[in-house]
């Protein structure tokens, strides 16, 4: 077992300090736990406290990450890639996106990563390059992305419906509709592309086809508290242009009964 001699300085000040400070500890168990794994030399078990941590609460501060990211260090290739994806991950879900490309761009480097790796990781450059508007950089990740789901027996649709994201803020809506199809034949019960699809067709100015996906959509899996409203809004609307005022009663109705719970009701 390697022991904190080994640490870089600025690592082992930082574990010293979470193992020494009290409140930390209190405030985050985890981290301190891992911290004192860490100063024993037992980084295997310090990174896999700290993973069930990060997967418990992806938002921990950014010294778990960093500790994670030292951990792995010390483990070897191709740990060090895996580590520089956690840090890239912290810096994402806490807008620091210049970070995140460095290090998602620096774990790509290294060597021996598979397929299941690049995938994620090719994802996650791509989110972290449209956020700063960097259209040519993240179109470029995420087609990596894309080819490598492509070939994967265990097809990734969260993976794929970033890129559809990506193409649609870009207006792109040809290229998304093609990945929109792809996701529906390898995972035909993911309702955000059956959502995605019926937005598609009521653009297009095919409300009848819009309601069915947008029904398919409801019934399968995936949904959230947002995608079933927009699903709603969108049958309430549909159903309006058809002229069935019964459907599009009972779809207002729906919408009345699940206020949107990011918006403030108003006083009574």
């Amino acid at each position: 077992m390697r022991s904190t001699r080994f640490l870089s300085e600025g690592a082992a000040a930082l574990v010293v300090l979470i193992a020494c400070s009290g409140a930390q500890a209190q405030r985050q168990p985890p981290l301190a736990a891992a911290a004192a794994q860490a100063q024993a030399g037992h980084f295997d078990q310090a990174a896999a406290t700290l993973e069930a941590a990060i997967r418990g609460n992806p938002k921990a501060g950014e010294n778990s990450y960093l500790l994670l990211s030292e951990c792995y260090s010390q483990l070897g290739d191709p740990a060090k890639a895996e580590a520089k994806h956690y840090y890239a991950q912290w810096a994402y879900l806490n807008a620091r996106e210049r970070i995140c490309v460095q290090q998602e761009s620096e774990a790509l480097a290294q060597p021996g990563l598979n397929d299941l790796a690049l995938l994620q990781m090719n994802t996650l450059l791509g989110m972290c390059r449209s956020r700063l508007q960097e259209a040519d950089g993240a179109r470029q990740a995420f087609q990596r992305a894309n080819e490598i789901n492509s070939r994967q027996a265990a097809y990734d649709p969260v993976a794929a419906f970033q890129y559809v994201q990506f193409l649609t803020r870009y207006g792109d809506d040809a290229a998304a509709q093609e990945i929109v199809d792809q996701i529906l034949q390898r995972s035909p019960r993911f309702a955000p592309a059956h959502l995605e699809k019926a937005k598609h067709y009521d653009r297009s100015g095919d409300p009848a086809r819009a309601i069915a996906e947008a029904r398919l959509a409801l019934s399968s899996d995936g949904n959230d508290v947002n995608s079933e409203r927009a699903a709603h809004i969108l049958l309430a609307r549909c159903h309006s242009m058809l002229g069935n005022a019964g459907e599009a009663a009972k779809e207002q109705q729906w919408i009345e009964a699940h206020p949107n719970p990011e918006t403030p009701r108003k006083p009574r």
